[in-house]
């Protein structure tokens, strides 16, 4: 294989000046040439450290815009970057390190906790910015079926696996998102979904930084600060996790800017609920949700915004690189509408394999497709709508229920602040759904929310049990941690 000049290469030779990175806490902002020295400079320490082609280098951090110099580095020297889930536990950690074998680890000083007692080679972050190598700016080269990010999947439903993604991955799903979404050099996003994570490199920093455009890092959320930064760097698409849009909601302050350059509002990593849909359409605020995974994209799909209203809760219709279908069990391939199946993908942006574990990358595609292992339906009309992880969907006296669609109806009640629903074993059913709700209203009893299911849902559907609780949990990105919940649910009793 021949190295090639980096997508970024070229960028930085396009437009030098422009405004490439600001981090919002300390303000510290890089052009693209000053994010291209950054780049040279980490190229000539891992250099000098004489890490090997396909070294792993990990990196624990809070969110910093160094993440973005360190991967491009490691793109540009055959090495494999490896950003770790911050707010693991450090036993977590331990075990991530073990499965990837890094090189070395890199860490901020907030971190350090969580690798105090590993065998590891450490380095302190801010020991090594202060030497750094001051040398010329080099040529950005990379090999495109070269793995340079190793994502660790979140864990939710298994232990966590090492997602390894080409440059060639990366630049499509870039080249994919820039051309399905009408991304230019004049757009910039905030950012503050973890940079360990798909959503917060790829769904919009990376491509926006191929655009040409203003990539602004967050480090630690606070929804009133990011409503005024939303304002302050006149932002023009972001994207946040639906936990992030109910906190910013409950605030009362995002009906107190017109978000004058906004051109979209995205919600990713989880299911969105209606009543923020229902929100931002009260407030004539440009709101669409999307789907994707870390072995795909994450970008999958667009939907033009005059469509995102009418098809509240669809993610719209396949981008323009990526393939989508839906497929039974046995691989025969769905085409009648409304009828729920297997999402599986093809296209460039697919990762490459699952780090070391060969049995399981195999199982996952069939035929150049990827099984996502979510279940999707797709209307008369083309849009997909999203209905939940495969193993979550529940079987209760051989019927299919869907748990996302008994959440919808619990979202809709007065006094629910979050729920979520999970298949619990029964010896008469098989299996039977079992609700877990947060409250905005302590009254609330659980024959009352019974009996709102039972007003929208067929009996088979309502809940089996409801078990009130403080807060649901949730993992680093704000998904809902339903893994977790099976493991509350028989702790828990029934609360009235």
């Amino acid at each position: 294989m021949s190295a090639t000049s980096h997508w970024l290469q070229k960028r930085i030779r396009m437009t030098p000046d422009a405004l490439a990175l600001t981090d919002a806490e300390t303000q510290e902002t890089w052009t693209y040439e000053a994010l291209e020295n950054r780049i040279s400079r980490w190229k000539s320490y891992f250099l000098s450290r004489k890490l090997k082609k396909g070294a792993r280098v990990a990196f624990l951090s809070a969110n910093s815009i160094e993440t973005f110099a360190l991967l491009f580095a490691c793109s540009c020297t055959g090495l494999i970057f490896t950003p770790l889930n911050t707010r693991l536990h450090p036993s977590e950690i331990q075990t991530i390190l073990q499965d990837a074998e890094p090189a070395i680890v890199l860490v901020d000083e907030e971190m350090n906790h969580l690798v105090q007692n590993t065998h590891w080679s450490v380095v302190r972050l801010s020991d090594l910015l202060q030497n750094l190598p001051h040398e010329e700016a080099s040529q950005l080269t990379a090999q495109p079926e070269e793995t340079s990010l190793m994502i660790y999947t979140g864990g939710t439903t298994g232990t966590p696996k090492g997602v390894m993604l080409s440059n060639r991955a990366i630049e499509w799903n870039a080249i994919n998102t820039i051309v399905s979404w009408g991304l230019t050099d004049e757009d910039r996003t905030l950012t503050y979904m973890p940079l360990f994570h798909t959503g917060g490199l790829n769904a919009l920093a990376i491509p926006i930084l191929m655009a040409g455009g203003h990539v602004i890092v967050g480090k630690k959320f606070n929804p009133e600060d990011v409503i005024r930064e939303l304002n302050e760097y006149r932002i023009t698409i972001a994207l946040f996790v639906p936990t992030m849009y109910q906190m910013m909601i409950h605030t009362g302050k995002l009906t107190d800017h017109p978000f004058s350059t906004m051109k979209t509002f995205l919600s990713g990593g989880a299911p969105c609920p209606l009543s923020i849909y229902e929100f931002f359409e009260k407030q004539q605020l440009p709101f669409k949700q999307g789907y994707g995974l870390s072995e795909a994209g994450p970008n999958n799909f667009m939907m033009p915004l005059d469509h995102a209203q009418r098809y509240k809760c669809s993610v719209g219709k396949p981008m323009v690189y990526a393939e989508i279908g839906l497929f039974e069990e046995d691989g025969t391939e769905i085409h009648t509408p409304d009828t729920a199946g297997e999402i599986w993908i093809r296209g460039p942006h697919l990762f490459s394999g699952y780090w070391r574990r060969q049995d399981e990358t195999a199982a996952a595609f069939q035929g150049g497709w990827f099984k996502t292992g979510d279940l999707a339906e797709r209307d008369a009309a083309g849009n997909y709508l999203i209905r939940g992880r495969k193993k979550e969907m529940i079987i209760s006296g051989g019927e299919n229920i869907f748990p996302q669609e008994i959440e919808s109806v619990l979202n809709q009640m007065p006094g629910i602040r979050e729920q979520a629903v999970i298949g619990q074993p029964d010896d008469q059913w098989g299996e039977v759904p079992v609700a877990f709700v947060a409250l905005s209203n302590p009254h609330l009893r659980t024959d009352q929310i019974y009996e709102h299911c039972k007003a929208h849902l067929s009996g088979y559907k309502c809940p089996a049990r409801i078990h009130i609780v403080p807060d649901l949990p949730k993992t680093a990105v704000g998904k809902l941690d339903k893994r977790q919940l099976q493991k509350w649910s028989d702790t828990y009793t029934i609360a009235d």
